[in-house]
């Protein structure tokens, strides 16, 4: 069975959802727009956000070395930012780690359901470039101890989080390096509408949840492999060397439809040698059944493409090899090319 790209995509309402991705820092707070019943005459004070992380607003605090500083020395006030309740420790003079990442559990709003989303965070000291956040080490510049926490969300990170809006809390510890009995808690909440998990861009790839999990029934376990095109079942090819399966779909590029070429690989999971495999490879490695669908944009790939917007959608289908399972993935693109 032939399946190809359909309904080509033009809107702008992917355009603008391609602003989710963007890197830029956003002001500390935003109005929050409200629908309730307001008395005249009475003023309704807007609900601080300073502290909210959202899937396009980061976290950006204050100089804290300011609170930390004594009053005998000014300039001795560095502070360094640990997770609470965890094993990290306060390092000085990490110059080749730019920032921390970690976990953090959420629950999913829709179906209440926990899982993990990763968060970068960073330590601004005033440089002009990142630390890793539990980094106190100064810096010869006009202010040397400066120390601004920055947490952010990056979707690059969590390309298995599935479709919905996921929400949790942030617990920090700011810590002064130079006067150990400052300390200070810091709570961040977040709220990501992960409204995109299924759009590719060109730094975003598509990573599904185990399929096998859901082809296996009561009786028997099932590898699932991924069809689209032209692609026909196989098993155990190129197994272990392989680096993905290349197709070919169309996109919208202004007034034009454009080939692009994609790369499909299925993952069976952490296994000894298990790597990679074809994403049509229906195959297991030693007992692991595990069928994860990445699809990825790789520039290197598309070296004649113009600059500019490739939007589309299509369709991927997974199937069953030892079960009678078949499931329908549907993606989109939204590839900006830069030159």
């Amino acid at each position: 069975m032939k399946f190809t790209s359909k309904k080509i995509l033009v809107s702008l309402t992917l355009i603008s959802a391609l602003g989710l991705y963007s890197c830029k820092k956003s002001s500390n707070s935003s109005p929050q727009e409200t629908t309730a019943d307001i008395t005249p005459g009475v003023i309704v004070p807007e609900k601080d956000t300073k502290n909210l992380i959202t899937e396009d607003k980061s976290y950006i605090s204050e100089d804290l070395s300011i609170e930390a500083s004594t009053e005998k020395d000014k300039t001795t006030g560095s502070v360094y930012f640990i997770l609470k309740d965890s094993d990290m420790k306060g390092v000085w003079g990490q110059y080749n780690v730019k920032s921390t990442k970690f976990d953090v559990e959420a629950i999913n709003e829709a179906t209440k359901e926990k899982t993990k989303i990763k968060f970068t965070a960073y330590r601004d000291n005033a440089c002009g470039f990142e630390r890793q956040m539990n980094d106190g080490i100064t810096c010869p510049t006009e202010k040397p101890d400066f120390s601004s926490l920055i947490v952010k969300y990056d979707p690059a990170d969590n390309a298995k989080l599935e479709n919905g809006i996921f929400t949790g809390t942030i617990n920090i510890q700011a810590k002064g390096w130079h006067t150990p009995s400052y300390e200070k808690d810091i709570t961040l909440e977040f709220k990501i509408n992960n409204k995109l998990a299924n759009v590719i861009t060109a730094t975003k790839p598509y990573a599904s949840k185990d399929f096998s999990l859901k082809a296996a029934n009561e009786t028997r376990k099932s590898s699932v492999y991924f069809l689209i095109n032209d692609l026909k079942p196989i098993w155990g090819v190129d197994q272990y060397k392989t680096k993905g399966t290349d197709f070919k779909v169309l996109a919208q590029h202004g007034e034009k439809l454009v080939q692009l070429t994609l790369t499909g690989y299925r993952s069976v999971g952490s296994g000894v040698d298990c790597g990679i495999l074809n994403m049509n490879d229906g195959a297991i490695c030693y007992n692991n059944f595990g069928s994860v669908l990445n699809v990825k944009f790789d520039s290197t790939k598309n070296p004649n493409l113009a600059e500019g917007l490739y939007t589309g959608k299509f369709e991927i289908l997974a199937k069953g090899w030892h079960v009678d399972f078949a499931e329908k993935v549907e993606l989109e693109l939204a590839v900006e090319v830069k030159k």
